[in-house]
């Protein structure tokens, strides 16, 4: 039977209530004031207070799309505020988009005041990003000594060789042109010029498309990395070996 004109304005009203309190208690949170006495959790500290302010931002889903990767994004934004990740993202957000039965489960939890439930799953969660993070920078530490190897049996570059501070630089630039390049190692353009020479021909950078002017190289390796990263599963040994070639 279909609601009359009442009910529904009644329900609609009540909607706005509850996502405006939803709100008020949402902006508390970005703002470091007392924090969601709606869920009982004033006294939490900075790390429940993440996923509480996730889970409340999905709660209201304010956009019509992109609310999930916003919302992700967010957490990172409370744990750099917070002062618990100043020097890095962890990919705790990977980890939810690649789980994504477990991460819905845990926002109806917290829906249905079960706060215990989804600060459960969302531990885990972090739990998983930290072990994802650890083998990933593993692998980008061995990837780099590869790139060493080939760039020592290829090129032997003096041992002060701008080449040498590139591949330090390098996974933090997958895509690399020269200016970027040279403002990352500090060094003239003509030497940084002959650096990515040596690379290129070492096999450590592989040129993508563009013309002398407008030179970009990829990192080999990198990407793939980056991509089972993104995944949110651990790169195992083989992924690493796969890379490098």
């Amino acid at each position: 039977m279909r609601l009359g004109v009442f009910d529904d304005l009644g329900i609609a009203t009540a909607v706005l209530r509850a996502s405006a309190r939803l709100i008020v208690e949402f902006r508390r949170e970005l703002s470091h004031t007392s924090f969601a006495p709606w869920y009982g959790l004033a006294t939490f500290p900075y790390q429940g207070r993440t996923p509480s302010t996730h889970a409340q931002f999905e709660t209201i889903h304010p956009f019509l799309d992109g609310n999930g990767r916003t919302g992700r994004a967010l957490i990172h934004v409370v744990l750099r505020r917070r002062g618990l990740a100043v020097a890095y993202v962890p990919p705790v957000s990977v980890v939810l988009a690649a789980h994504k039965p477990r991460y819905i489960d845990g926002l109806t939890r917290f829906r249905a005041d079960d706060v215990d439930g989804w600060l459960t799953a969302f531990a885990a969660a972090c739990a998983q990003a930290a072990r994802l993070a650890t083998t990933y920078l593993e692998a980008v530490e061995n990837l780099q000594e590869r790139w060493r190897m080939q760039l020592r049996d290829a090129v032997h570059p003096r041992g002060d060789a701008a080449a040498w501070h590139v591949v330090d630089v390098l996974p933090a630039h997958p895509v690399l042109t020269l200016p970027v390049a040279v403002t990352a190692v500090k060094r003239t353009k003509a030497v940084v010029n002959q650096a990515l020479a040596q690379l290129e021909k070492a096999g450590v950078l592989s040129r993508l498309a563009g013309g002398e002017r407008n030179r970009s190289w990829e990192a080999a390796g990198l990407l793939d990395l980056l991509a089972g990263l993104e995944s949110g599963m651990p790169v195992t040994p083989r992924d690493i070996q796969t890379a490098a070639h």
